[in-house]
């Protein structure tokens, strides 16, 4: 990957999350929902590599999960990295072997700061790699004084999480044998489970980082994934701003995540689908309400293998949602 000398539009699957903040005038705080993954056949993310001029453009279009973006990368001063004066804005992890373009502020909107980043190619994978989004906007409620309409602020968090690469051709997946994959996993998640205790509490989003171990057997049909990683520490974009948005639940930096699924091939080889059926946080147990589980073979022959999932917790007074990517490689 990343290596053509053409221009290559790579296919992505993978979903999105948007969180909005809203600060009333009198100072009253309500919080609004949105996600949702892509299906087995991937339309709605892509990454286009233009060679010639080391020039992404990435594309999400998920308005159901609160993400669209279309996003240009073509100034080098765009790479960026932790460390430095410059570096990815809040809400953004910081992982080994990653890379990280990010573009902002625009006129239009002056605080909107777009990030992508991706695992370099051949870290673990060759033919399909895992990729995250972050954009955080912001509008801080004005002064009220006599006699003024005073503000609403609106404080926005979109994250995605996907994989993108070249998905085999159906003529090239095996029919038999059987083979372990073994990569890596990226997740954008929300793990809050103090809302019964304090109802005002706002729900902080993070970033899992971890593996993943993937057993296929062709001949059976059958898929058995196994997801493991940690709760990285990262900044909530807007916690302690100036709009009092401090009030979050307490960060998972250092916690587990464990996750099992299984899933088989469809019609539409080399995709795949399934479902998540566990999931433990810390090493507590968590019901899962939803767990989907979408993923595709990847190399010219399945060499590779990549997917993502949505996880819902299905406990009562909570917010658990957790959507990400892994892949893998025999």
């Amino acid at each position: 990957m990343l290596t053509e000398t053409v221009t290559t539009n790579y296919s992505g699957m993978g979903g999105s999350r948007q969180v909005d903040e809203r600060v009333s005038p009198t100072g009253v705080r309500t919080e609004e929902f949105l996600a949702t993954t892509s299906p087995v056949t991937p339309s709605q993310i892509s990454v286009v590599f233009e060679p010639t001029n080391a020039t992404f453009r990435l594309r999400i279009q998920q308005p159901a999960g609160g993400v669209v973006a279309d996003s240009v990368f073509d100034d080098p001063l765009f790479r960026t990295a932790f460390g430095g004066t410059r570096a990815p804005q809040a809400g953004t992890p910081d992982l080994p072997n990653f890379s990280y373009l990010q573009r902002g502020p625009t006129p239009s909107i002056p605080d909107e700061v777009v990030t992508f980043f991706y695992e370099n190619p051949g870290t673990r994978t060759r033919f399909v790699t895992l990729a995250g989004f972050v954009r955080n906007t912001a509008v801080v409620p004005a002064t009220v004084t006599a006699g003024t309409a005073a503000t609403q602020g609106l404080y926005t968090r979109e994250r995605s999480a996907f994989v993108f690469g070249t998905p085999t051709p159906a003529s090239r997946v095996p029919t038999t044998g059987s083979g372990t994959f073994n990569g890596g996993l990226l997740a954008t998640a929300i793990y809050n489970t103090e809302i019964d205790s304090a109802p005002s509490i706002r729900s902080r989003t993070e970033w899992i980082s971890g593996t993943a171990t993937v057993a296929v057997n062709f001949a059976q049909n059958s898929i058995n994934i196994a997801l493991s990683g940690t709760f990285t520490a990262t900044n909530d974009a807007f916690e302690g701003s100036t709009g009092g948005l401090a009030a979050y639940n307490s960060s998972n930096a250092g916690r587990s995540f464990s996750a099992t699924g299984v899933a088989s091939f469809g019609s539409d080889r080399p995709g795949f689908a399934g479902n998540i059926s566990s999931l433990a946080v810390g090493g507590r147990t968590v019901p899962v309400a939803v767990g989907i589980l979408n993923g595709s073979l990847y190399g010219s022959r399945a060499e590779e293998i990549g997917g993502n999932f949505r996880i819902v917790g299905g406990g009562a007074d909570q917010r658990v949602d957790i959507i990400g990517g892994f892949t893998g490689a025999r």
